[in-house]
């Protein structure tokens, strides 16, 4: 017969073997399984109240907390996208039919002050 034991045993000889992530989620779906299985309401509710966190802390599951999903996306913000492109930024004109001059010392002094306050902004709004 299948016990919790056994259950346990196997999620953790799979450390090592699989990544950590994945024993996490294998150790939760089977707690849920069990959780499934059991019929009697008591016991069930005892289940998920209890056991299934004592059951999960057995697995020795290791770095819940340091793991990042693999379906991670991460790209910059308008605001970041933004200022790298005023950065970027090297000539200007005031209308369509000017030409093109370079930014003087003083406008990319005054460029950069303002997308530095823009940056600063962000980190205080977070």
């Amino acid at each position: 017969m299948l016990t919790q034991q056994h259950l346990i045993d196997f999620v953790i000889g799979l450390k090592g073997i699989v990544p950590e992530p994945a024993r996490h989620v294998i150790a939760r779906r089977l707690a849920r399984l069990i959780g499934t299985i059991l019929t009697n309401e008591p016991d069930r509710k005892h289940w998920y109240t209890l056991g299934m966190v004592q059951f999960v802390r057995r697995c020795e599951l290791e770095g819940d907390d340091r793991w990042v999903p693999d379906d991670l996306h991460i790209e910059a913000t308008e605001l970041a996208k933004f200022c790298d492109k005023w950065m970027s930024v090297s000539a200007y004109r005031l209308t369509d039919e000017d030409e093109w001059k370079p930014i003087s010392p003083e406008q990319n002094g005054l460029r950069v002050t303002m997308v530095n306050e823009l940056k600063a902004l962000a980190v205080k709004k977070c």
